[in-house]
């Protein structure tokens, strides 16, 4: 059995949570203003399971095949009250709406991954291919039931009764191999080739509850098709010096992808090449300091739920929906960072990014509503300086400290119809102090700090949160006891408005952060069985992109 390694994990997760939304904005147009105050209540219950498995073959020394699997299964439902005040004044209300918005939804996802390493020479040739497949399955079912009362509270009109699905799959191809070459002791060269096919079928069923019967809304309902292609080419060279290495890289991608909005008749078609260098430099300065300079491009594509140009709606007055249209965004980014004694290490950093995905908070003023949507942004240059110290206070207590000031600037020539601009200097801070009671006792907490920050079109205020964990083992360290605070004192908020004058709302928004762990870990069996290997497949990028309920 020393030339097959079985490997495999499960786990399963059940829990209830709870969130709140509240909308406070102004609808200003040229003749009036209408106030809206909307106060969302959410419960969430949601399952969750995530299972892998695989095994490989040692067929000698040099050579070894693997067949690895992995799946997640998500299930849940969510029970959402809405209550929106209207008025034509602040804190007066001329109408309302009570709206109860249940919703299921259930993914499942599959990736088979068949994988080749061999080792060539003792030297370190090698070269290893891997060919994946996998398939995501999804479906939302949401239910909206809406009741319009008068400043009295009395019924104004018929309730307005509808409901959408939204299944989904998306389907998978992708394969690499890649290969190492050492040209000699100090320099190796890199090389690989990779190609992805994706799939995806979006519908979305739109109905309205009319003369007591659920009638499909052929204006709302909407199929979209996307499919994907991406061929790529990379190489690598890694050169040692005495004091000095060096990398330099170099990707080419050819994409084709189409998106097809089928009920719409809308197509998009896209082809192109794009190439993405990179060079890293590392630089032994003495003994204790070292410097590093780089430069890479990149690209980052949008996820497949938001290129669906399918509607979702929190409730009548407040919906999300996707743009067939977004394009990737490409960020050619530097860095300079520098080390002492490999603990303290402090980086700046500057990126431009083009065509900038970004979600857009905005009021339609014509029909009295607030949506987010993904655009493109045209531009965004960011400057950032990290610094990050692990200090050992005493024997006892050790400190990690990371530090990060940064400034972000977005740009886009037309946005409601004038250039928008917004930029702003902010900062995080994160802390960890851990202290060793004993070898088998330790008490370790956890601080944030994050400062008003632009991000796009929005404005978000300060967070901040602490958490607190304590350690003990048992039976010389095979059995583990700990205990886990997240949040401990329930200080985590999100509070949003707009970076545009011209919008004027604030969205308060809590989630159940405050949360309580114990978990109990024992390990048994021998610590000589070999592990895993630790591999990445050929269409993880690509899995990334899909919507998966976890």
């Amino acid at each position: 059995m020393k030339k097959i390694n079985i490997f495999g994990n499960y786990d399963y997760g059940r829990n209830k949570g709870f969130g709140s939304t509240d909308i406070a904005r102004v609808n200003n147009t040229a003749t009036d203003q209408t106030y809206f105050d909307q106060t969302n209540m959410n419960i969430r219950r949601r399952n969750n399971s995530n299972y892998k498995g695989g095994i490989d073959y040692f067929i000698n020394d040099k050579n070894t095949i693997g067949f690895a699997f992995n799946g997640y299964n998500a299930n849940g439902k969510n029970a959402s009250d809405v209550l929106t005040l209207i008025g034509d004044q602040p804190s007066k209300t001329d109408s309302s709406v009570v709206a109860q918005n249940p919703n299921r939804y259930k993914y499942t996802g599959m990736s088979y991954n068949l994988n080749y390493k061999g080792t060539i020479d003792t030297l370190g040739q090698e070269i290893s291919i891997d060919a994946d497949y996998s398939e995501h399955i999804g479906r939302q079912d949401n239910n909206f039931n809406n009741r319009y009362l008068n400043n009295q509270g009395l019924p104004a009109k018929p309730d307005y009764i509808f409901r959408n699905a939204t299944p989904s799959t998306t389907k998978i191809w992708a394969g690499k191999t890649d290969y190492t070459y050492p040209i000699n002791k100090e320099m190796k060269l890199e090389v690989g080739l990779k190609s992805s096919f994706v799939e995806t079928d979006n519908n979305f069923i739109f109905e309205n509850y009319e003369n007591n019967q659920w009638q499909n809304d052929v204006k709302r309902s909407n199929q979209f098709l996307y499919d994907e292609n991406i061929n790529a080419a990379y190489a690598n060279l890694n050169k040692k010096f005495k004091t000095t290495s060096v990398q330099l890289g170099l990707r080419a991608e050819q994409t084709n992808s189409k998106g097809n909005s089928v009920t719409e008749q809308k197509i998009v078609n896209r082809h192109y090449l794009n190439l993405f260098p990179s060079i890293f430099i590392n630089q032994e300065l003495s003994k204790d300091h070292e410097m590093g300079l780089s430069y890479s491009r990149r690209i980052d594509r949008p996820d497949y739920g938001s290129l669906n140009p399918f509607i979702y709606y929190l409730d009548l007055y407040s919906y999300r929906f996707g743009n067939p249209f977004l394009k990737p965004q490409y960020t050619n980014a530097f860095e300079l960072s520098y080390s002492y004694k490999k603990t303290l290490n402090v980086t700046f950093g500057y990126s431009h990014t083009t065509d900038v995905m970004s979600d857009v908070l905005l009021t339609d003023t014509a029909k009295k509503t607030i949506f987010i949507s993904n655009q493109n942004l045209a531009t965004q240059d960011a400057y950032n300086l990290n610094i990050s110290y692990p200090i050992q206070i005493t024997k006892w207590w050790s400190s990690n400290n990371n530090f990060t000031g940064f400034y972000n600037n977005f740009k886009t020539p037309d946005l409601l119809g004038q250039p928008f601009q917004s930029g702003r200097v902010a900062f995080n801070f994160n802390t960890t102090q851990t202290i060793t009671v004993n070898p088998s006792l330790n008490i370790e907490w956890s601080g944030f700090y994050q400062s008003k920050q632009v991000y796009g079109t929005i404005l978000i205020d300060p967070q901040y949160g602490i958490d607190l964990g304590i350690n003990k083992s048992f039976m010389d360290k095979k059995l583990s006891i700990k205990l886990a605070a997240n949040d401990l004192f329930k200080m985590q908020k999100s509070v949003i408005t707009s970076a545009l004058s011209s919008q004027n709302y604030v969205v308060n928004e809590r989630w159940e952060s405050q949360v309580f762990r114990l978990t109990c870990t024992y390990r048994f069996g021998s610590n000589d069985i070999k592990a895993a290997r630790q591999r990445s497949g050929s269409s993880e990028s690509e899995g990334r992109r899909v919507k998966s309920g976890k």
